[in-house]
């Protein structure tokens, strides 16, 4: 019985929804095609704040000639997400993912990252935990002297109003969540189990916003239909028009949030036993049983129709298969 070797805290939490898909990702190895809007807005800006501007500002990367953060690492990461994926990424998710971290650079909340000793970006970390191996990926790690503590640092994009707005029920689920559990545990192995950690999350608040009709076009009252769409056609702001439009509005500190989270050692330690109970239940398993209450979650799985037999792995195009076993094994949230 094949069994999973690298857990990440993905991986856990998927298995807490459907073993099903757990087994065609992470057993089988095949991924869906297609990512949503929302997820590669959230890996660009990644790319263009942590990899482009605070790399930058912390001098983990020297500014060459031509070259200009955020846009050089939100490409790169724009052709890697092309050819995993097959698919063409959209120009306005790229334009927003530079705008995003453009706008946080001006906040308050820059200040307050920047402030701290930045000891790791985007650090890929694997560990041992009872017997087990976790992979994961830290946005940042930060270090303050004055407290002596450890800030696992950690970006988040949502078009939720209440996480930018602290709302409770965002901010407190944070502390059972399966991520921060999981990489509190892992840096106290890496840097020493009596070390102060605690959880420190950027959120900033994405927008669905596209090219409107600039003000004052409306019908006349002796114009065709067909003459109408086509002036509202001509009357359309422009992409760089939009863009800039959305620069403005992303002036709004309103859009950004930063807070730490604290977690208490005996949290950590009954937690991770749960998640350490979820594992032996995924290894364990025979059947992988599907769960068609998750059928319609994240804007529905890709693997439906190979759930329903209309399809297979195979033959789906909207899978694809990960001839490398050690890339589906290292899945990890952005």
């Amino acid at each position: 019985m094949e069994t999973i070797v690298h857990w990440s805290a993905t991986t856990v939490t998927k298995s807490q929804s459907c073993l099903r898909q757990v087994k065609y990702e992470k057993i089988d190895r095949f991924i869906p095609r297609n990512i949503t809007s929302s997820a590669v807005q959230g890996i660009l800006t990644h790319a263009g704040l942590l990899e482009g501007h605070l790399a930058l500002a912390k001098n983990f990367v020297p500014m060459d000639d031509g070259w200009q953060p955020p846009e050089a690492d939100i490409w790169g990461k724009v052709n890697e997400l092309e050819a995993k994926h097959d698919i063409k990424i959209s120009e306005f998710d790229i334009r927003k993912a530079s705008i995003y971290a453009d706008a946080f650079t001006n906040t308050e909340e820059w200040k307050k990252l920047t402030s701290l000793h930045i000891t790791d970006i985007e650090h890929k970390f694997e560990v041992e935990i009872d017997g087990h191996k976790f992979v994961g990926v830290f946005d940042a790690v930060g270090y303050d002297p004055e407290t002596d503590t450890f800030y696992i640092i950690e970006l988040k994009t949502t078009s939720s109003e209440a996480a930018v707005q602290g709302g409770k029920s965002w901010w407190e689920s944070k502390q059972i969540a399966n991520q921060p559990i999981i990489y509190t545990t892992a840096l106290k192995k890496l840097k020493g189990e009596d070390i102060n950690v605690e959880m420190m999350y950027i959120v900033i608040r994405t927008t669905s916003s596209k090219p409107k009709l600039k003000p004052g076009v409306r019908r006349k009252k002796d114009e065709s239909k067909e003459d109408y769409e086509l002036r509202k056609k001509d009357s359309m702001e422009t992409i760089d028009e939009w863009e800039a439009r959305l620069r403005e509005e992303y002036k709004d500190p309103s859009k950004f949030m930063l807070d730490t989270i604290v977690l208490m050692d005996s949290k950590v330690s009954e937690r991770m036993q749960e998640i350490q109970d979820v594992i032996h239940m995924v290894n364990g398993q025979k059947t992988w049983p599907k769960n068609p209450g998750n059928c319609g979650s994240f804007g529905g799985c890709a693997f439906l129709d190979v759930c329903l037999g209309q399809s297979s792995l195979e033959t789906d195009s909207n899978l694809i298969k990960l001839e490398d076993k050690s890339k589906a094994q290292d899945e990890v949230p952005f």
